[in-house]
């Protein structure tokens, strides 16, 4: 039997039973960036920043420049030492400018619509997610579910 007609007669006959866990390949093709996309983005605006050019491959630079492997974590802490800091340095890359909502880039996709009725039809009631985007959670409310975010 296909795996996936199996999967999906398991769901439908267990609801509730199956949870989800998404990464950002979710919202890739919503326009918002993988968190190392991020990275290597962070690690270009580092360069100029110290007026050099990375070239071709940032992580490369960074590598040679701090004799290290580039990291998330400690680039994001190195760059803005305060939660908020952070948070406001992430939020282009996440959150919808003007012209980016007018051309309906960082929008909930048919992934994320499909995953919202699932929801609400009661399949699915447990999403983990390493998101930093609300993409999925704004699908859920436009199909009638007030989602409980638990974060940390």
């Amino acid at each position: 039997m296909d795996a996936t007609l199996s999967l999906a007669f398991a769901i439908h006959s267990g609801p509730g039973v199956y949870a989800l866990l998404l990464g950002s390949g979710i919202s890739r093709s919503a326009g918002v960036p993988t968190g190392w996309e991020v990275v290597l983005d962070l690690i270009q605006k580092v360069a100029l920043a110290q007026g050099q050019d990375c070239g071709p491959d940032p992580e490369r630079w960074y590598a040679d420049s701090f004799g290290k492997a580039p990291d998330y974590s400690e680039l994001l802490e190195a760059l803005a030492k305060k939660p908020a800091e952070r948070q406001a340095l992430l939020r282009s890359y996440f959150e919808p400018s003007e012209d980016e909502r007018a051309e309906g880039k960082k929008q909930p996709t048919k992934a994320h619509r499909a995953i919202a009725q699932l929801v609400a039809s009661g399949f699915v009631r447990v999403i983990i997610t390493t998101n930093f985007d609300r993409l999925l959670e704004q699908a859920l409310v436009d199909a009638g579910v007030q989602p409980t975010v638990i974060k940390s």
